[in-house]
């Protein structure tokens, strides 16, 4: 059939091919005119729709702080003329409803705890409805109540302690312990939060080799609903050589009954470690403690005992001591 036309077409004088042209031009203009002209009439109607739209929350209650979680969209049962919803709908992003707490008369949520309350979004309908195009009318939001779950907030300040991973060159050490700074943060939040909480961790994170002095900024691990003074801590690396030294330690006897005496064999334990090369001469037998415990002769019925290393410096690494047990004499 295409092909008839084609052959038909062709066959046309000059003057039937500019009269048939002009007449397909004026079908497509009053074609395009009448689409025009229809799709203004059904744009300049009014219609229904709903409208998820983001929603920012403010002005908490003073001394108070959310401990729950809220709708980040709200849905909204609109009535506008075709035109506003198509360009609502083209728009790539919506600026957020500002949703100010204080604003609304909360009320405490039957049967829940006292920290519990409520909002009637119906109340806010004219608060909401102000912040949006003029040609939209309001006619339900959902979900129809807010929950809000507040707490009082009380602030204190905790020690940093790290929580991060690093090595180091061959033959190095740090000389000193790693210095935060700050070495402490305030946090507040709700109290029955930060009544628990002792210390703050930095990020689990591995900055790699650490092969001369510096410092490095860390950020701390975030903790929901607690909010810091700071977001971010500095931890300064000393670093030195190191080399191994040496030490007798004396064996202590610990939970030895008033009327009993008892001696270890040997006496001492040889214990040797890697120190940095500034700490080499303060090192000695002093600085360690080395225990047993009578306690183990009842329980494990041995006529040895394990050695316990319970006290050592912070300068030192890769300790290790000899004998692991010693034997043992009571006389009573």
């Amino acid at each position: 059939m295409e092909t008839n036309f084609l052959n038909k077409f062709s066959s046309f004088t000059e003057t039937e091919k500019i009269a048939f042209r002009k007449k397909l031009l004026l079908f497509v203009f009053f074609l395009s005119v009448s689409v025009i002209l229809w799709l203004l009439i059904a744009l300049g109607k009014q219609y229904d729709d709903q409208l998820n739209y983001p929603v920012h929350y403010k002005n908490f209650p003073e001394s108070k702080v959310l401990i729950g979680d809220l709708p980040e969209h709200l849905r909204l049962d609109v009535n506008a003329d075709g035109f506003t919803l198509l360009r609502f709908r083209l728009s790539s992003r919506y600026i957020p409803i500002s949703f100010s707490v204080n604003s609304f008369k909360m009320n405490r949520l039957p049967g829940a705890d006292t920290s519990s309350f409520y909002i009637e979004t119906r109340l806010a309908r004219e608060h909401i409805a102000s912040q949006l195009s003029s040609d939209f009318r309001i006619n339900k939001i959902s979900p129809d109540t807010l929950i809000f779950r507040l707490s009082g907030v009380v602030s204190k300040k905790v020690p940093v302690l790290p929580a991060f991973k690093y090595d180091l060159d061959k033959q190095q050490i740090l000389k000193n312990q790693l210095v935060f700074s700050p070495d402490s943060v305030t946090i507040s939040g709700p109290d029955f939060i930060i009544d628990t909480l002792k210390a703050i961790y930095t990020k689990n994170t591995d900055i790699g080799k650490v092969s001369k002095t510096n410092e490095e900024e860390l950020e701390l691990q975030e903790i929901k609903f607690v909010y810091f003074k700071e977001s971010a801590v500095n931890v300064a690396f000393t670093i030195e050589q190191f080399t191994e030294k040496t030490v007798q330690v004396p064996v202590e006897i610990i939970n030895l009954p008033g009327n009993h005496k008892m001696q270890a064999f040997p006496r001492y334990i040889q214990l040797t470690c890697q120190v940095g090369l500034s700490n080499y001469e303060s090192l000695d037998g002093t600085m360690f403690r080395a225990q047993v415990d009578y306690n183990e002769i009842r329980e494990e019925r041995s006529n040895k005992l394990k050695v316990a290393i319970t006290k050592q410096p912070v300068f030192i690494q890769a300790m290790r001591f000899s004998p692991k047990v010693v034997e043992y004499i009571i006389e009573k």
